[in-house]
C-alpha cells in the first residue's frame, strides 16, 4: 500500500449562498457636530459614552460583482450598470497524494502541458547536446516549485484553488 506524503486542501466555490446578514456589515462612524468638524474630542452622550453612528455597507469578500453594457439602437454605449449578487460559502476538499506521486512530481522527468517561462535562458550548450529548453527550464526549478506546479494544476482540474498542503516526513 502506498503512505500517504501529502495533503492537499483545495477551496471549491461552495453550493450555499452567504445570507444577507453575512454579505452586509456595519461600519460604526461617531457623529460628527455642526460644520462637519469634531470638537476636538468625540461626541458623547449623557453618560459618557461616544455616540456612533452606523453605516451599513457590502462585505467585498462575500459577493460577486456583475457590470451590463446598456447601448441604444445605434450601438453607442449609454450606460454601464454595477451590481452584486451574494457570492457562494468556500468548500474544502482535502486529497492524500501518496509518496509514488510525489516522486513523480519533484522528478526530473518534464509534465504535459509544462511550458517554460518567457524570461528563461537556456543553455546552449545543453540545447548542442539535444537537451531541449523545457527540459533545462523544468530541472532549474526547486522540488518545491515543481511540486506546487503540479499541485496548482490539480486544482486547476477541479475548478478550484490551491488551499494549503502539508507535506509528511517519511
Amino acid at each position: 500500500m502506498n503512505d500517504i506524503k501529502v495533503s492537499l486542501t483545495i477551496m471549491l466555490q461552495g453550493g450555499t449562498m452567504w445570507s444577507r446578514q453575512e454579505c452586509l456589515k456595519d461600519l460604526k462612524e461617531p457623529v460628527l457636530i455642526s460644520k462637519g468638524k469634531y470638537a476636538g474630542k468625540p461626541k458623547r452622550d449623557k453618560k459618557g459614552n461616544i455616540i456612533y453612528t452606523t453605516k451599513r455597507v457590502v462585505d467585498e469578500t462575500k459577493v460577486d460583482h456583475h457590470e451590463v453594457r446598456l447601448t441604444d439602437k445605434d450601438g453607442k454605449l449609454s450606460e454601464i450598470l454595477h451590481y452584486h449578487t451574494r457570492g457562494a460559502k468556500p468548500a474544502k476538499q482535502v486529497l492524500p497524494i501518496s509518496q509514488v506521486a510525489y516522486d513523480y512530481f519533484i522528478s526530473s522527468e518534464v509534465p504535459d502541458g509544462y511550458n517554460f517561462p518567457r524570461d528563461f535562458k537556456p543553455n546552449k550548450k545543453l540545447l548542442k547536446q539535444g537537451i531541449s529548453v523545457s527540459s533545462q527550464a523544468w530541472n532549474s526549478q526547486t522540488p518545491k516549485q515543481k511540486l506546487e506546479w503540479h499541485l496548482r494544476r490539480i486544482c486547476a482540474t477541479l475548478n478550484g484553488t490551491l488551499g494549503e498542503y502539508h507535506i509528511f516526513n517519511d
